[in-house]
C-alpha cells in the first residue's frame, strides 16, 4: 500500500432533479490519507486547501461536498491513478 489509509471524511452525493433542485445525499464515511497542505498557483491565487489519497471505489464527482473533522470542504479535482495492483485517486478540495 502506498498511502496509509488511516483518516477518514465523509463523502455525500448529491442528485438534481428536472427543475435544478439539488438534493444531497446520506454521507458514506471513506478512509484515506488526508494532506491538509494547500496549494497554491504562481500568481497567488488558492488551487486547493489539501489533497486525500483514497483507494476507495466511489464514484466522487466535482463540486460535491466532503467533511473533514466536522467541516465542509468541496472537491475541486479528482485524478485518478493505476499502477499494476494498485489503483488510487488523489482529491483535492477547497
Amino acid at each position: 500500500m502506498l498511502f496509509p489509509q488511516r483518516d477518514t471524511f465523509s463523502y455525500s452525493s448529491e442528485t438534481k432533479d428536472k427543475y435544478g433542485t439539488v438534493t444531497q445525499g446520506t454521507a458514506i464515511t471513506c478512509k484515506g490519507y488526508i494532506e491538509p497542505e494547500a496549494t497554491f498557483a504562481s500568481d497567488g491565487s488558492l488551487v486547493s486547501r489539501g489533497k486525500i489519497y483514497t483507494t476507495n471505489t466511489t464514484s466522487f464527482a466535482l463540486d460535491t461536498a466532503i467533511e473533514i473533522s466536522g467541516v465542509i470542504y468541496y472537491i475541486n479535482n479528482l485524478e485518478p491513478h493505476n499502477i499494476p495492483h494498485y489503483n488510487y485517486k488523489i482529491i483535492s478540495y477547497v
